[in-house]
């Protein structure tokens, strides 16, 4: 019997917002309109949604950041993860669902939290998890299935652009990734330095670490976690990950293996599931492709440890919107029909 579970994948790109305020002035403004009313988890779910003053507490949070592309990267990725909220908690149709602020593991991993749990201790029972690089946002999230009944299943999710090297730092793109050698395994980097040239070279790197950001998110370990101590085995013959990534204009699916050391060096091994959606530049909240589109990055999801991969059906649902459509979907109950 299979049990069958969706990844829903929804993106964003801010870079029209972005480029249309050079003050900030249209930033300001609209934190102080849809911020008039916030909630947190704990108020909503018992009932009492009242704001308790956390609109300023959330502005400040966006607005501590420097810039104003991380500033709206902010402010998109608040909107995504209270709509994920929202949807795993299906009220009675109202015109406007307040911004929820999500409480945060001792990692500070977002999560969504039991309604049943009045602490509001971590649970893994609706799997989220957020990434955004300039000028993508997107968050990835489990629903249905085998879901609620199986909280060992992880999702991370980890956006990668192919702009990081700067070359004013690093002569060559091969110095730039030589940096990083120390968090993949030999067998990891043989694949990488496979490369026929260096933007080739630039472009498996960074997928390569896309992979392995995506794996430590779904564990909800932190930025600390040792990228050297596991390994990414991609079920991928005969071409780099970026040849038989970027030879796909839409969703990808590609199984594999993670190997991990544990206890005694006791080698520690599972199965998981990788999702690859490329990302173009200002693609909007269109989900096409022409030739005046240039591929900048790419959008890579996780789930699992899969305990069964051959009776495990996992269906992907990659959708687009926008700042806009993140706003309109809190205010109007006909939007979320």
């Amino acid at each position: 019997m299979f049990s069958e579970s969706e990844i829903e994948i929804l993106l964003l790109d801010v870079t029209k917002e972005f480029e249309n305020d050079p003050t900030g002035d249209k930033l300001s403004s609209l934190l102080d309109d849809i911020l008039s009313d916030v909630s947190d988890a704990r108020t909503w779910l018992s009932k009492k949604e009242e704001s308790q003053g956390l609109g300023n507490g959330m502005k400040n949070q966006i607005l501590k950041f420097v810039k104003r592309q991380d500033q709206y990267m902010a402010l998109a990725s608040t909107l995504l993860k209270s709509r994920a909220f929202h949807s795993s908690y299906p009220s009675t149709p109202r015109t406007i669902l307040p911004p929820i602020d999500l409480p945060r593991s001792v990692y500070k991993k977002p999560f969504i939290p039991v309604s049943t749990s009045s602490a509001l201790k971590e649970e893994n029972i609706y799997p989220l998890s957020i990434s955004h690089q300039f000028p993508f946002v997107g968050m990835a999230r489990l629903v249905g299935g085998n879901v609620t009944s199986d909280p060992l299943i992880h999702v991370g999710f980890d956006i990668v652009c192919y702009d990081v090297y700067n070359p004013r730092m690093y002569e060559t793109i091969a110095e730039f990734v030589d940096v990083f050698q120390d968090n993949f395994a030999p067998s990891e980097w043989e694949l990488i330095q496979q490369a026929q040239n260096e933007d080739e070279l630039l472009h498996e790197f960074c997928l390569r670490w896309a992979i392995k950001e995506a794996y430590t998110k779904a564990l909800g370990v932190g930025l600390g976690f040792d990228f050297g101590s596991f390994e990414t085995h991609l079920d991928v013959t005969g071409e780099t990950l970026w040849g038989t990534v970027s030879s796909h204009d839409g969703m990808l699916k590609i199984t594999g293996k993670v190997v991990q050391r544990a206890e005694n060096e006791r080698l520690l091994t599972e199965h998981w599931m990788y999702c690859f959606q490329p990302l173009y530049t200002c693609r909007g909240t269109e989900n096409k492709v022409s030739a005046s589109t240039k591929m900048s990055g790419c959008a890579c999801s996780c789930v699992g440890p899969i305990r069964d991969p051959e009776k495990t059906s996992w269906t992907t649902r990659v959708g687009w919107t926008s700042l806009g459509g993140l706003i309109k979907w809190h205010r109007d109950e006909t939007d979320r029909l």
